[in-house]
C-alpha cells in the first residue's frame, strides 16, 4: 500500500534574506532615482538664463601686452670706450639727440694718416686738372696767333698779287708770299684738328678726374664720419630705455646698447591658442574694453611659429588710443573670429559638461518644473552657444552644473 509522503516546506535562510533585501533596493534605485523619477532641487541653488535672439559674434579672448608702437634699436657703429654718458636711461630724446661718447685711438690715428693720404691724391688729381686745362689754352693761344698770322698773310698776298700782275715784281717774291699763306691756312687746319681732339680727351679725362675726386671725397666723409660715431645719438624720437652703459666699458662695433620707444602711439602683442593659426587673418578686428569705453584694435602682423601651444599677433589700435595705458601693462582683448551675425543663444554654463550640449532642463511657464529638452549647439564664444535647434526665444533653461540631478527626467523646483 502506498505511503503518502509530507511536502516539505521552503525555509530562507538569513543570508538570503539579505541577498532579496539588497536586490529589492538596487532595484527599487535603478526604477525610482533613474531617468524616471523626478526630483526635488532648491531653486536657490540654480542659475537660469534665458534663451535670446540677438547678435552672435564668434571670438576668443586673449592676453596681450602693450609695447611701444615702434622700437629703434640704438647701436655703436664704432667700437670704443665709454668715455662720456650724456642721459640717462628713460629720458625723452629727440632724434639726433647724444647719447655717449666713445673713445678710440686707433680710429683716431687711422683717421688722420688716411686723410693725409686722401688729401694728397685730391691734390694731385686738381694739378692734373689744372695742367690739361693749361694744354687747351697754350692751343687756343696757337690757334689766335694762325689766325692773325694767315690775316696779315692774306694782305700780304693781296698787294703783291696786284704788284705781280703789274709785273712789279718777280715770280719768285710773289710765290713766296703765296705758299706762306698756304702753309699758314694748313697749319691752322692741323690746329683746329688738335682743339677738337683736345676736347674730347679732355672731356673724357676731366669725368675720370671728377669721379675719382668724388670717390676720394666720399672716402673722406666716411673716415671723418666714422669719428662722428664715436658720438652714439638717438635715431628717432621717444624714451631711452635698457640702456646697458657704464664709463670704462668696452663697447663692440654693432653691439646694441639701448633703445628709444616711440610712446606716440601703442600697439598690443597677443598669444593666441595655436587651435586657431588658420582662422586668424590680417585686418582681424579685436575689442578692449577699458572703464566704460570701447576700442576697436585691427591685426597687422601674424607670427605663425608656435611655442608652447600659442603663436603671436600684433595688433594696432584702429583710432582712439586709452589714455591709461602703459608699456608693459596686461591688456584682456576679445579676438574676432567671425563677422557678427544673428542667432538665437543661450549664456554659457556648467550644464554643457555634463550634457555635452545634447541636452539642456527647461522650465516650464510657472517656472516651478523642469524637464529635458533635446537642442543642437552651433557655434561658441566665451559668453554664449548658438543654439540650431531645439529651443525658442523667451525659453528659461538651467545653466549651471548637472552632476547632483541623477540623470532625473524632471525637476521639482522648491
Amino acid at each position: 500500500m502506498d505511503r503518502v509522503i509530507a511536502k516539505k516546506k521552503f525555509k530562507l535562510t538569513a543570508w538570503q534574506y539579505l541577498v532579496i533585501v539588497i536586490a529589492c533596493g538596487l532595484m527599487y534605485g535603478f526604477f525610482f532615482n533613474s531617468g524616471g523619477k523626478s526630483l526635488k532641487v532648491a531653486s536657490e541653488r540654480l542659475r537660469i538664463a534665458e534663451v535670446i535672439d540677438g547678435k552672435f559674434q564668434e571670438f576668443v579672448s586673449v592676453t596681450g601686452s602693450v609695447l611701444p608702437i615702434e622700437t629703434f634699436f640704438v647701436g655703436a657703429e664704432e667700437g670704443g670706450r665709454i668715455e662720456e654718458i650724456f642721459v640717462e636711461d628713460g629720458s625723452f630724446l629727440k632724434q639726433g639727440d647724444p647719447i655717449l661718447r666713445l673713445a678710440n685711438t686707433s680710429l683716431q690715428l687711422n683717421f688722420m694718416n688716411r686723410e693725409s693720404q686722401i688729401l694728397d691724391q685730391i691734390n694731385n688729381l686738381r694739378n692734373s686738372k689744372v695742367a690739361m686745362e693749361n694744354q687747351s689754352l697754350v692751343l687756343k693761344d696757337q690757334w689766335v696767333s694762325s689766325e692773325y698770322n694767315i690775316k696779315i698773310q692774306g694782305k700780304e698776298f693781296k698787294r703783291m698779287e696786284v704788284l705781280f700782275a703789274e709785273d712789279l715784281i718777280s715770280q719768285k717774291d710773289f710765290d713766296d708770299v703765296s705758299d706762306r699763306l698756304i702753309y699758314l691756312k694748313a697749319n691752322r687746319d692741323v690746329l683746329i684738328e688738335k682743339l677738337a681732339s683736345d676736347k674730347k680727351l679732355r672731356e673724357m679725362q676731366e669725368g675720370q678726374l671728377n669721379s675719382s675726386m668724388e670717390m676720394l671725397q666720399r672716402s673722406l666723409d666716411y673716415i671723418e664720419n666714422s669719428l662722428k660715431n664715436l658720438i652714439v645719438k638717438a635715431p628717432a624720437d621717444g624714451q631711452l630705455s635698457a640702456l646697458r652703459a657704464e664709463l670704462g666699458l668696452n663697447i663692440s662695433p654693432g653691439a646694441t646698447i639701448g633703445q628709444i620707444d616711440d610712446l606716440s602711439s601703442f600697439k598690443i602683442r597677443a598669444n593666441v591658442d595655436e587651435f586657431y593659426v588658420s582662422r586668424v587673418q590680417l585686418g582681424q578686428k579685436a575689442s578692449l574694453e577699458i572703464g566704460n569705453h570701447s576700442y576697436v584694435l585691427i591685426v597687422k602682423k601674424i607670427f605663425p611659429e608656435v611655442s608652447n601651444g600659442n603663436f603671436i599677433v600684433e595688433l594696432f589700435f584702429e583710432k582712439d588710443i586709452p589714455a591709461n595705458i602703459r608699456r608693459g601693462q596686461s591688456i584682456s582683448l576679445r579676438l574676432e573670429l567671425g563677422a557678427s551675425t544673428d542667432a538665437r543663444l543661450l549664456t554659457r554654463g556648467r550644464f554643457y559638461q555634463s550634457t555635452g550640449g545634447q541636452w539642456v532642463y527647461k522650465l516650464n511657464k510657472e517656472g516651478n518644473t523642469a524637464y529635458k529638452v533635446d537642442i543642437q549647439i552651433g557655434r561658441q564664444n566665451p559668453s554664449y552657444f548658438e543654439i540650431k535647434s531645439g529651443l525658442e526665444a523667451g525659453d528659461r533653461i538651467i545653466v549651471s552644473g548637472y552632476d547632483h540631478f541623477n540623470n532625473s527626467d524632471e525637476l521639482n523646483l522648491e
